[in-house]
């Protein structure tokens, strides 16, 4: 009879594949995230790769857009995150004046800029995310884009 391996748990596979391959290739790891050195990073919480810079503002349709037709790290099905997958970035624990994201990975992030996401409030209308407080809003105008890409399906 045939040794078969078999994977109840791909999701966990995966992560501890990047966790075990990939961080200690790169220059910058430390807990939740893997910097790929290829302008993107990896949290290994969520199974999310994120771009680790930001567009430019842009309106929510421009920003769908942009992340339809990103091309990063060699990868191509990027897309705009939910507000839930941006607030998953953030550090809660913090101390007072740091900022919610680890800047380590997330350098050109600005503490007082709102994000656009693709979760929406009622039709038409799309949530942004604010970077300084991790709070929701109807947006409006133009706003930076960060997108990301699912690499583990959730547990």
């Amino acid at each position: 009879m045939r040794n078969v391996v078999s994977l109840e748990k791909p999701a966990i596979f995966v992560l501890a594949l990047i966790s075990i391959v990939i961080a200690p290739l790169n220059a910058l790891s430390a807990g939740q995230f893997v910097d790929t050195q290829q302008g993107a990073v990896i949290d290994v919480t969520t199974g999310l790769m994120w771009q680790s810079s930001l567009s430019s503002a842009m309106t929510r349709q421009e920003a769908v857009n942009y992340c339809d037709e990103l091309v990063l790290a060699e990868e191509t099905d990027w897309r705009l995150p939910r507000a839930k997958e941006l607030q998953s970035l953030f550090t809660f624990q913090r101390e007072p004046g740091k900022q919610l994201l680890d800047t380590r990975f997330f350098s050109s992030t600005f503490r007082n800029t709102a994000y656009w996401s693709i979760s929406e409030r009622d039709e038409g209308e799309f949530y942004i995310v604010f970077f300084s407080s991790g709070g929701l809003q109807v947006g409006r105008g133009v706003h930076p884009a960060r997108c990301v890409r699912t690499i583990a399906r959730e547990m």
